[in-house]
């Protein structure tokens, strides 16, 4: 089906299970895969096509139908997810950010000629390999992952996209070649742009993108358009970044902080906490000379649950605002995936706050098998990296003890690949 046919079927009354994203929003990563969705929901591979013919390709006016249509797709299970737990979901945080595009853009047809956001994934060169991340947005676990393999005999247990089920495989080795966006394609449809999004792997390591926004200085789009970056905070802001994001109408920066101290050192190796302190202080004095924006982002998962209230008090007063992002994969490392001791035992931990992370946590049955894997996982890691979970997390694993220590005797089953 054609994006003019998709057209006509927009109704007047916006659906309630309506997503705008695939409407007025494009993500591409490095490795040419595109999706409507931040979150990389639906992500396709549309091969040589073009941005603009990826735009109207046939495979995403049907996924736009489906919202037309006020049905849930499968692919955003994610969203479905959050907003069934009540936490603000991706989806309608796009809303909030654009409460008149319904009506304004895309009622009106203006989203058939071009996306007013994009979601551009840079690459996958990154400084850091996060316990939540893998190699597909972190180049820094290539080496990490090969000696996974290597000791641990890991392989695929079903057929991928890259790899067949029985090969060499394991979620940090580095399939893929690292790679750059080229964002010149992205100057052919940038004439509703109002907000770029860049990600990575680590965008302040990246200068691909600066040929991008020359040219929307240079033709006079600059003004309108907000820029936002997703920072692991382990690098400053290029200098060439700095001279130009003077030119858009805002900037926004993202600053990952999952646990405090020696703790946030362990979530996010080799990074050390002091550098990542000196580097928000420099981030944050640019308020200074330039229009711009903070907010902390939170990756929880079942490592940092029982920080989170400490972690979200300290973020706000520093930023002022927080976003969470509950780990969805790999699974093992889902706030879902607790026994039902310690879950309670974050509940008590709480005491009434945050009921979105306890709705969510308690969405999903604790899974043996996961928690498996998780223990498994964590273990090697500490091993490759000289940390250990049950000094520097004490009171978390005397909470996580009884599974933990029964799932270590199996640190060498390499079935658990994942």
């Amino acid at each position: 089906m054609n994006i003019k046919k998709i057209n006509n079927q927009i109704k007047d009354t916006m659906p309630s299970n309506f997503c705008i994203a695939p409407f007025q929003s494009t993500r591409q990563n490095a490795t040419g895969k595109t999706s409507p969705c931040a979150f990389g929901a639906g992500e396709w591979d549309f091969g040589e096509l073009s941005q603009p013919e990826r735009w109207n390709n046939s495979v995403l006016n049907d996924f736009r139908l489906q919202f037309i249509n006020n049905e849930r797709p499968p692919e955003c299970i994610r969203c479905w997810e959050e907003e069934d737990a009540g936490k603000s979901s991706m989806r309608q945080r796009q809303l909030e950010y654009f409460p008149d595009d319904y009506d304004e853009f895309i009622k009106t047809g203006n989203w058939m000629s071009g996306p007013k956001t994009a979601v551009l994934k840079l690459s996958n060169i990154c400084n850091l390999a996060c316990r939540s991340c893998a190699a597909w947005d972190s180049s820094l676990f290539e080496q990490e992952g090969l000696y996974y393999n290597k000791e641990y005999n890991t392989t695929a247990q079903k057929d991928l996209p890259e790899v067949k089920k029985g090969e060499p495989y394991n979620r940090f080795m580095m399939i893929r070649d690292k790679a750059n966006i080229i964002t010149d394609e992205f100057m052919l449809m940038s004439d509703n742009f109002e907000k770029i999004d860049f990600y990575g792997g680590e965008p302040f390591l990246n200068t691909s993108h600066l040929d991008l926004l020359e040219f929307l200085i240079k033709n006079n789009k600059s003004k309108d358009i907000v820029l936002f970056y997703q920072t692991n905070g382990a690098q400053k802001p290029h200098k060439r970044m700095l001279e130009l994001w003077p030119h858009f109408k805002k900037i926004g920066i993202g600053i990952s902080v999952d646990a405090l101290d020696t703790k946030f050192e362990y979530m996010r190796w080799p990074l050390t906490w002091d550098k990542w302190t000196k580097n928000v202080k420099f981030m944050i004095d640019l308020k200074e000379t330039i229009d711009i924006y903070f907010v902390a982002s939170v990756t929880l998962s079942n490592l940092n649950i029982m920080e989170y209230p400490v972690v979200h008090e300290f973020a706000t007063n520093m930023f002022g605002g927080v976003y969470t992002n509950f780990v969805h994969d790999p699974s093992y490392l889902s706030v879902h995936n607790l026994p039902d001791h310690a879950k309670r035992s974050v509940e008590e931990q709480y005491n009434g706050e945050h009921p979105d992370v306890i709705h969510y946590m308690n969405n999903h049955a604790y899974d043996p098998l996961l928690f498996k894997q998780f223990v498994i996982w964590m273990k090697r890691m500490d091993n490759y990296r000289n940390q250990d979970f049950k000094k520097l997390w004490e009171s978390w694993y005397n909470e996580l003890k009884p599974e933990w220590d029964l799932n270590e005797l199996d640190l060498d089953d390499s079935t658990f690949y994942k």
